[in-house]
């Protein structure tokens, strides 16, 4: 079986490309067909047995196993970062963890079925699946969000109502120290960092009006 390699090589890579794998390339059974382009990876990923993905790294998502999967080819991957995710184990692909897993991968990838691959892809990864559960996540956190503000105002509304009744206690307490007969008009104002009480009293000696 041959291994086809389809990778841009950067100029900063070019003398680890010489030095480390040229030699790799030259065997009979790989062949380096260099960058491909988007119009070329239907044709070359569809006539594929299985996509390698041998990675190293803790990989995000990994955007090709996507573009393998939707056409056909299960995916032979590293269990590295996001693959266990992506990928179905035994559905979409073989997950391994070193060189010699991999190599036996290859010869049961044959077993998956690339209908069941496409049927998968377009289950977990189409436009329209990968749209809809971004607006769920969305519209999840939203609904968090709402719930969190209003347990913040109910929690404010509390507050005020116990400092509201607390200023009241303890202007009644004032009022009865000095004599003074019940209150006959009180507003109760909140602002922003406070509360403060307004009350109108008048004593029964002389008729005059007090404030509290």
């Amino acid at each position: 079986m041959r291994l086809k390699v389809a990778a841009k090589i950067d100029d900063v890579k070019r003398d680890y490309r010489e030095k480390k794998i040229k030699w790799m390339m030259a065997l009979p059974h790989v062949e380096y067909v260099s960058e491909i382009c988007a119009t070329e990876k239907a044709e070359f990923l569809g006539n594929a047995v299985a996509l390698l993905f041998p990675i190293d790294w803790q990989e995000s998502f990994g955007l090709v196993m996507i573009e393998a999967i939707a056409c056909g080819p299960p995916v032979i991957a590293f269990s590295h970062g996001s693959v266990p995710e992506v990928i179905n184990e035994g559905v979409t692909g073989l997950v391994v963890h070193d060189e010699a897993a991999a190599v036996e991968a290859v010869q049961r990838v044959e077993t998956l079925s690339r209908a069941t691959v496409r049927k998968v892809f377009e289950q977990r990864f189409s436009a329209r699946t990968m749209a809809s559960g971004y607006l769920e996540t969305y519209e999840k956190l939203l609904t968090q969000k709402r719930e969190a503000d209003m347990q913040k105002s109910r929690r404010v509304t509390n507050s005020i109502n116990k400092r509201t009744a607390s200023n009241r206690s303890s202007r009644g307490l004032v009022q009865h120290h000095f004599g003074f007969r019940p209150v006959d008009d009180v507003a109760i104002r909140s602002q922003s960092l406070g509360l403060y009480v307004s009350a109108h009293t008048r004593t029964e000696r002389d008729g005059c009006d007090n404030a509290v």
